[in-house]
């Protein structure tokens, strides 16, 4: 029994190759790769124009007839998912089981663990990249059937914007093992779908990378980034009153304080323009103006992408407004960079700080890039982030904000990043620490500020 299912499940990839490659793709061409086979005999189409969908139908039933057989193998679950995300691809309107069938096996092949035998580098190079290819099938299929919709809660957009991490962890995993791989040949092996070399199969990588980056990523990212939106507006008037409670002023003083006296040190006599992102109700303002003498700052901007938060800075930023040393604007860090140099206006930055931000971003990458074009030659990068002790990794709420619905719906849509994945984006993109610029204070027992702390390499 065994070897008839493994025989028909191999005669059915062959005939998903051929279609895939474009060998077939009417009846007749079908029949004429496969004279005599008995399988094929049986599939027969009334208009090549709806060849694509009937074909592609009688393989998804063929091999699900097989999946009952071989419940357990990663291969036939991977291009039964395949067959479907084809079959939404070819017109094909998608039955309730076949959307369930996929978002089951989706959720069991993210949960695989390759077997003692498969611990070869060519095979997890392949099992990676084709669960993050299953990623992109999940991701576009919600997209298609309008659940990338701001009307989803927040824990649904959180589910999407944790399939998309998943997707780039498992396409870095990929990229590893396959440059672990001796020979430069047979990255994929025949039974899945062909043999490529290593620099192809890189390429493939790579094409993947991008259809994420460019096209799926800005997509499933806008309901998350409208969401948080939402909330920050909702949560503004209580924000600062929430810092104070929960100790986070106090620590980020206290990281500051000592930042700052680094930064005395590399500027003496020359006044210094900083920029602020996120600013929220303009506490980091606040407290440098406090910590650091008023007469060596050139220039405050500080911009956030919530209005709400913009309107309680003004207020809590009147007297440094008044001063002219401080100026307040509406800017998405995240932007096209076109974007943010025409509403901050302004460039060459001395230091730009980014406190408590990071685990709100959308585009990590594209925010470095932004400021990278806005920051000094000899500039500093201020990264202020909450370090956590016992594995828990959302924001702390006072007890007066946990008594507020949005608050819960905020939290579920935090993705914290430890300290050690900012200082590699950080060196990315040629920023590096000096020795000894890691710093931190004390929020309570569960966690603390750290603060990093900057140059150009």
């Amino acid at each position: 029994m065994l070897n008839d299912v493994t025989a028909r499940t191999g005669k059915l990839l062959t005939y998903y190759k051929a279609y895939k490659v474009g060998n077939v793709n009417s009846e007749q061409s079908l029949k004429d790769t496969f004279p005599d086979d008995k399988v094929i005999k049986q599939f027969s189409v009334s208009n090549d124009a709806d060849f694509p969908k009937s074909y592609l139908k009688f393989l998804f039933d063929n091999m699900y007839s097989v999946f009952k057989d071989r419940r357990k193998d990663v291969l036939v679950r991977f291009y039964i998912c395949e067959l479907i995300y084809d079959l939404h691809q070819a017109g094909y309107q998608l039955t309730g089981h076949e959307h369930s069938l996929f978002r089951t096996l989706h959720n069991e092949l993210m949960k695989f663990e390759p077997e003692e035998h498969d611990k070869d580098n060519a095979i997890l190079a392949n099992y990676y990249f084709c669960l993050a290819l299953v990623c992109r099938w999940s991701l576009e299929l919600a997209l298609a059937f309008g659940q990338g919709m701001s009307t989803l809660n927040s824990e649904q957009i959180a589910e999407q914007h944790t399939l998309i991490n998943k997707a780039y962890d498992l396409l870095k995993y990929s990229k590893k093992y396959a440059g672990l791989v001796e020979s430069k040949e047979n990255i994929f092996s025949e039974e899945k779908l062909g043999e490529v070399s290593r620099d192809e199969f890189l390429n493939e990588i790579k094409r993947l990378e991008t259809c994420f980056s460019q096209r799926i990523l800005p997509e499933v990212e806008k309901p998350r980034k409208q969401k948080i939106k939402e909330l920050f507006n909702k949560f503004a008037p209580e924000y600062k009153n929430h810092e104070e409670e929960t100790k986070h002023i106090d620590a980020q003083r206290k990281v500051l304080i000592t930042i700052f006296q680094e930064l005395d040190k590399k500027h003496v006599d020359k006044k210094i323009k900083i920029l602020d992102i996120a600013t929220g109700p303009g506490i980091v303002p606040c407290i440098i103006s406090e910590i650091y003498a008023i007469a060596k700052i050139n220039k405050i901007i500080a911009i956030d992408f919530s209005n709400s938060m913009i309107e309680q800075a003004k207020k809590e930023l009147s007297k440094l407004i008044a001063d002219n040393k401080c100026q307040l604007k509406v800017c998405d860090i995240e932007a096209y960079s076109e974007i943010v140099r025409s509403e901050i206006n302004e460039d060459d930055f001395d230091v730009i700080i980014f406190s408590f931000v990071f685990a709100w971003l959308s585009d990590r990458e594209r925010a470095l890039q932004n400021i990278d074009k806005l920051l000094k030659k000899s500039g500093n990068i201020i990264i202020l982030e909450e370090f956590f002790k016992i594995g828990q990794n959302k924001p702390i709420f006072s007890q007066k904000a946990e008594e507020l619905s949005f608050m819960n719906e905020l939290a579920k849509l935090y993705d914290h990043i430890p300290i050690f994945e900012i200082i590699e984006l950080a060196r990315k993109y040629n920023f590096e620490q000096k020795s000894g610029h890691f710093y931190s204070a004390k929020i309570d027992d569960v966690h603390d500020v750290v603060g990093l702390f900057f140059h150009r390499a």
